[in-house]
């Protein structure tokens, strides 16, 4: 398992008060397997990976960032202030200006109604038909083809999105304030892919002894 989801699954465990009754309810409370089980942390994170997964929608990325499905009470306890990744749907021919201005407020987003925008409208959905339908909107709006963002943001950020809090995905759906560039992951691997390669620089002057020439550079 990576380095960075297995620090994330340390600190989210103290908080899944769920985990060790539902562990020793899946070893079928064989005492040497739960014993094996609690002693080994590599393999009892293992376990907190499916748990979360399988039981709470949670998901602990290779990056160590949190993705979930549906905010609950006891999904926030769990979470806590980890780093989350939440989506944006839009459309590519936005993409320069999201590359250069991030995701603001009424300028790339829409509301179905014709409402104000309430900001940047974010989900934890990736596919399906509500996301189509962003998508489709956005198409019309800037051109090109459908696209998704992921956002990289916390649960004490978000907002929740009141128009839309009358259909089933508005249960998915939030609000952020603004989105920098920097806070989106495809624009931040982008820049670490175009990031200049330091070079080394030049060797130090020699001091006409052979020497390294170390504290007299000429």
């Amino acid at each position: 398992m990576e380095p960075l989801r297995l620090d994330t699954l340390r600190d989210i465990e103290p908080r899944a008060s769920g985990f060790r009754p539902w562990l020793t309810e899946f070893l079928d409370n064989d005492a040497s397997e739960i014993e094996e089980a609690v002693g080994d942390e590599r393999l009892r994170l293992d376990y907190l990976f499916d748990y979360l997964r399988d039981e709470k929608q949670i998901d602990v990325r290779p990056d160590g960032l949190v993705s979930f499905w549906k905010l609950e009470d006891d999904t926030a306890e769990i979470i806590g202030a980890q780093p989350i990744v939440v989506f944006h749907h839009t459309a590519d021919g936005a993409h320069e200006q999201i590359e250069r201005d991030g995701l603001c407020s009424g300028v790339v987003d829409s509301s179905r109604w014709g409402l104000p925008s309430l900001g940047v409208y974010v989900t934890t959905e990736c596919s399906g038909q509500a996301v189509e339908g962003y998508m489709r909107r956005a198409e019309q709006t800037h051109g090109g083809e459908g696209r998704t963002y992921s956002i990289v943001t916390r649960l004490s950020d978000l907002q929740p999105d009141t128009n839309d809090e009358d259909i089933q995905s508005g249960h998915h759906q939030f609000v952020l304030p603004y989105v920098a560039p920097q806070d989106i992951l495809e624009l931040r691997e982008a820049a670490e892919v175009k990031a200049p390669i330091s070079m080394p620089g030049p060797p130090l002057a020699m001091d006409g002894r052979g020497g390294d020439g170390a504290g007299v550079v000429r």
